[in-house]
């Protein structure tokens, strides 16, 4: 049997949501029809309601895969037997901060960054019969089944560049941490790939010197991987929020297009769920971000 390939998942995603009707697609669909039909031109690209980035299927299938495993532990295991007893790191002896380290590194991959790249995956995948807004699938019926009308789509092309605007706010976001992850993923995997390279040579040298060095290079990585993972964490959290957030926005959006509410920004005094709604413009900026559309 073939395995299932993200393109396959997204695909059956897809589907899915297109039969279920109340989806971004159908949505955006129905809105170039109506504005065709009206003989009136939609200048903006509506993909910004579909998806957070240009690059989002890339991105998606990154959280996809598998979190790399830095070590496994039997292996971790026969390297430690050749690290020298008596020899230290700091105030402690190396093989126990190796043992530590290590152990360390691997149940965060195996645990926090899993369980944040599945509920990654699981932002990606929201559409808009998640919303499960009060009178959302009556207004919605309403409006896809309602004659195409002139002035409704005057009406929403009037929003279309607040939406894109706001957008854009989210999406910067979105980039700068997402340039950070990649960075960080890459020196964890950098820092992966030595240690692995060390423990080969470790594992075959029978002279003290050399086992000292190597174990020293194996100890050097750890330490560094140890240090970075939890700004990994830190930042895949981040991502989390933003595309929560962004579902939460483009939910109004599509309220304001099917005309269940009169602007698609939020009302002044409007209430906001804590969890999904949060001010990244606060956030410590150090990582850096970018405007441009990933």
């Amino acid at each position: 049997m073939k395995p299932v390939t993200p393109l396959v998942v997204f695909s059956l995603l897809l589907c899915i949501q297109l039969i279920n009707g109340q989806s971004f697609h159908t949505l955006v669909e129905k809105l170039e029809e109506n504005a065709k039909a009206t003989k009136q031109k939609i200048k903006q690209d509506l993909s910004f309601i579909l998806n957070i980035s240009p690059n989002y299927f890339n991105i998606w299938t990154s959280f996809t895969e598998a979190v790399p495993t830095f070590l496994a532990l039997d292996v971790m295991e026969n390297m430690l037997v050749k690290v020298p007893e008596d020899m230290l790191s700091g105030e402690y002896y190396a093989k126990d901060v190796l043992r530590y380290q290590i152990s360390g590194v691997i149940v965060q991959q195996s645990q926090e960054i899993a369980t944040l790249y599945n509920e990654i995956c699981t932002a990606f995948g929201y559409d808009l019969t998640q919303a499960k807004k009060s009178k959302f699938a009556e207004y919605y019926w309403a409006w896809y089944q309602n004659i195409p009308n002139k002035n409704d789509v005057k009406r929403i092309k009037n929003g279309i560049d607040a939406m894109s605007s706001d957008h854009d706010t989210v999406l910067a976001q979105f980039n700068g941490r997402m340039e950070k992850i990649d960075y960080l993923r890459n020196l964890i995997s950098t820092c992966s790939s030595l240690v692995n390279s060390n423990l080969r040579k470790l594992i075959t040298s029978k002279k003290r010197d050399s086992m000292i060095k190597y174990s020293q290079e194996i100890v050097d990585a750890t330490l560094k991987a140890s240090s970075v993972q939890p700004k990994l964490i830190k930042r895949l959290t981040e991502v989390k929020k933003i595309l929560m957030n962004y579902n939460k926005r483009r939910t109004r959006w599509a309220e304001y297009i099917i005309d269940m509410r009169e602007s698609p920004l939020p009302a002044r005094g409007e209430q906001s769920d804590p969890t999904d709604e949060l001010d990244f413009g606060n956030l410590n900026l150090e990582d850096g971000n970018s405007s441009s559309r990933r």
